[in-house]
């Protein structure tokens, strides 16, 4: 078999079936594994994230609940309630998305949700003009930057929402595609 040149080549796809007109077999592979890739960078990046903000949250009760009550939303008692849960409620999730198969797609919709609230809680806070203490990854004593907490938490929202697209949800689709590469 001949090889073709480059000059000979009138720019038409190639479709013959010849082994060497088709794909490489790693090319097909990498492309099929790059989601995948990007979703676990994704999901396991998200876990820490949530990781470290509850376990900080769970550290400073106190400093917590002071940056709750700053966003003026809750009334103390649901202020309290909230310092409390919330922060296992984070660690609960990354530990979700660290567990796989369906816990990790409950643990992406979690991690979504929550991101949503906190974006309302700090985009309104903004709006109102509050000068707050994220309390996100416990007590800081630098100026609040919206932009910053509100593109941050837009960013693990995608993040959340990749990674919940991109869970197989029933082990029979893997089993699936497990025979049909």
């Amino acid at each position: 078999m001949s090889v073709p040149k480059p000059e000979d080549h009138d720019g038409t796809m190639i479709t013959s079936s010849e082994p060497g007109n088709q794909p490489r077999g790693s090319e097909c592979h990498i492309a099929k594994l790059f989601p995948r890739i990007i979703s676990a960078l994704c999901r396991f990046g998200l876990a820490g994230v949530f990781l470290w903000s509850g376990f900080a949250k769970v550290s400073e009760p106190a400093a917590f609940l002071a940056s709750i009550e700053g966003f003026r939303i809750l009334p103390y008692h649901w202020a309290w309630l909230t310092s409390l849960l919330l922060p296992w409620l984070e660690i609960t999730t990354a530990l979700a998305l660290l567990a796989g198969r369906s816990w990790t797609r409950a643990g992406a919709l979690l991690a979504a949700l929550m991101l949503l609230g906190f974006m309302v809680a700090v985009g309104s806070a903004w709006i109102r003009g509050l000068e707050i203490n994220c309390g996100c990854f416990g007590q800081s004593d630098d100026p609040t930057s919206y932009p910053w907490i509100l593109s941050r938490n837009f960013l693990l929202l995608t993040a959340g929402l990749l990674v919940f697209a991109g869970t197989e949800f029933s082990p029979k689709e893997k089993q699936n595609e497990m025979q049909n590469p």
